[in-house]
């Protein structure tokens, strides 16, 4: 069958072919142009299936850490006397060098729900340090009164005109 007869039953059965065997099919082009593109063609497939086997073998490593990340969120939510979280690890998760290094520790003596989320996005690595960092200091730049809190310049300005307000009359 000459290559300007193909309809694209035949063009799918070659790629079908070519990708799920050696490459050597019934058809094969004849031109160089055709070469060239069953060339194109056979690399892109190479590369599709590359990736279908490495996600296929990644799998059971991916299910296995999942298992883990569930198992030690399952220890940290149970009680100390219940084999749960350890006083020291309590400390070193709201005082600990790590906690400081990330700057999430707004207390020694305590930790919020947000920087015991942050953390163990951190420490699962869902999120990387330098994420988090990027993050924080892009807050700290919109945080222009350094309030902790993002607030529309409206209301904003609108507190701010109501504070000289209430200064103005206070004798």
């Amino acid at each position: 069958m000459a290559a300007g007869t193909w309809d694209a039953m035949h063009g799918l059965y070659w790629a079908v072919v070519t990708l799920s065997s050696v490459g050597y099919g019934h058809l094969v082009p004849r031109f160089d142009a055709g070469r060239v593109v069953a060339s194109l063609i056979m690399l892109g497939g190479v590369g599709c299936q590359a990736t279908l086997f490495t996600a296929l073998a990644l799998l059971p490593a991916a299910l296995r850490r999942r298992r883990l990340e569930r198992r030690a969120m399952e220890h940290l939510a149970r009680g100390k006397d219940k084999g749960g979280l350890a006083d020291e690890e309590l400390l070193e998760l709201t005082a600990g060098e790590t906690m400081k290094a990330w700057r999430l520790s707004s207390s020694d003596s305590y930790v919020t729900r947000d920087e015991f989320c942050l953390a163990m996005l951190l420490r699962l690595e869902k999120i990387s340090a330098e994420d988090l960092r990027l993050v924080q200091d892009t807050f700290l730049r919109l945080d222009a009164n350094r309030s902790g809190k993002l607030e529309s310049r409206e209301s904003a300005s609108r507190r701010e005109s109501q504070r000289e307000l209430t200064a103005s009359l206070d004798f």
